[in-house]
């Protein structure tokens, strides 16, 4: 968080020279050496020699690495700092000249994106599933912030995946820069791009925190608007609502709010209690909101206002799902999101009685996805309700015997729950061209 960051700054201006000499080692002061080196030499985006020597950075390396690290930045930010002793002015002249030669918000950018992308390249190999255990705790320093987050598949735990500790320190040297320059782009974009990314994989409780972050840095950005009422609506999906089935809600939120789980709850209320996951109508109020406030801070915010839609067929509010859904499509939206305007445009029209106009919004779909399963299930499904049975018939006959992951993809419903995520490369690429 940047206002952690900032109070551990504060922290270091005020001790004295001496004291932080006597945390310094040869060792912590050569790390920090290699670290400049690579935040210098990397080119963003790729998977050079700078992120694979970020990527070997050690739990004990970091814990070295910490304490001339803090002072570091804060000799790049121009805060006054008088070393009087060697080690502590190789750390005084490495920041010094990194100030020199980049500037304090274009070091502090090149040393995001070479975290960022350390982070990424960490994804491609799959992280070891360890039993759940009590988390580590974290201490204030953003290089030692350790996670664990639960693995699920289709309802069953699987166990625990320690998350990738580039990101959280990629965050604080954000936060660093919105508090250097307020109006700096960068900030929101990065946040959007990196959100799409975890999207993109389906790592939401890393996005969690990444988006608990950007709500305190950018608390009313559209666009981390738009990210958080996306991910709060797929919170409330089947998909993530499966795990609080058959727990004891009322143990759930006493657990939330502090108390201990009684010992005679089973292990599913146990489990929901330590994902926290939300109820589904507490999940679409809050998605609501968020929507409304992101169309409020952006009103052509297309997919805001199709995924309220959603949110408000969900909560029962089918009129005003259409007018929301009607607006979206007013604008021409990319095929994507106005694929999804016409399928919830034609789900509040059926379930408002209005059949004729439903059919339109689904045919609509089916023009720009002709294979899209969702579409095609809905409009047989709307047949039925007008007693058309043949056209009932017709629509399924199209559906493919044996489905395939390419017809799977062709439905964009299919990826609904990645959100953003189906953007991230543009986003990130556009991000690292700046």
């Amino acid at each position: 968080m940047p206002l952690v960051v900032a109070a551990i700054l504060m922290t270091v201006a005020l001790r004295s020279s001496a004291a932080v000499a006597r945390d310094l080692s040869s060792t912590s002061v050569a790390l920090l050496e290699r670290w400049n080196s690579a935040v210098a030499n990397h080119t963003p985006g790729k998977f050079d020699e700078a992120v694979e020597h970020v990527m070997a950075f050690s739990y004990e390396d970091r814990r070295q690495l910490d304490t001339p690290m803090r002072t570091f930045l804060l000799v790049l930010s121009g805060a006054p700092y008088e070393p009087d002793a060697a080690l502590a002015k190789r750390v005084h002249l490495l920041a010094r000249g990194a100030r020199e030669h980049f500037g304090y918000e274009a070091f502090l950018t090149r040393a995001v994106m070479l975290h960022t992308d350390a982070a990424i390249a960490g994804a491609r190999t799959s992280p070891q599933i360890v039993p759940a255990l009590p988390p580590r705790m974290a201490g204030l320093s953003p290089l030692l912030a350790t996670q664990r987050m639960t693995v699920n598949r289709d309802g069953e735990i699987l166990g625990e995946i320690e998350s990738n500790w580039n990101w959280p320190f990629a965050r604080s040297l954000v936060g660093l820069l919105k508090i250097a320059s307020p109006t700096d782009a960068f900030v929101g974009d990065w946040y959007h791009a990196t959100a799409a990314y975890m999207f993109s994989r389906l790592e939401f409780a890393e996005v969690w925190e990444h988006l608990a972050s950007a709500r305190i840095v950018l608390p009313d950005d559209a666009r981390i608007l738009f990210d958080r009422g996306s991910y709060i609506d797929i919170q409330a999906m089947p998909m993530t609502q499966v795990l609080l089935r058959g727990v004891d809600l009322n143990a759930v939120q006493q657990a939330r709010n502090g108390r201990s789980v009684p010992r005679t709850a089973s292990a599913a209320t146990r489990r929901a209690a330590m994902l926290e996951i939300p109820q589904k109508e507490t999940a679409l109020a809050d998605a609501e909101s968020l929507f409304r406030r992101a169309l409020r801070a952006d009103p052509g915010l297309a997919e805001a206002r199709v995924r309220l839609a959603r949110v408000l067929i969900e909560r029962g509010h089918h009129e005003e799902a259409l007018t929301e859904a009607d607006a979206a499509l007013a604008g021409n939206p990319p095929d994507v999101v106005a694929f999804y305007g016409h399928l919830f445009g034609g789900r509040a029209a059926q379930a408002a009685g209005r059949y004729d106009a439903a059919a339109r919004y689904f045919d609509s779909a089916l023009q720009r996805f002709p294979d899209a399963q969702s579409a095609m299930l809905a409009r047989s499904q709307l047949a039925l309700l007008r007693a058309d049975v043949t056209g009932a018939a017709a629509a399924l006959e199209r559906l493919p015997a044996d489905p395939r992951p390419e017809a799977l993809e062709a439905d964009p419903w299919t990826y609904y729950r990645y959100a953003i995520g189906r953007e991230w490369q543009p986003l990130y690429a556009a991000l690292r061209i700046k």
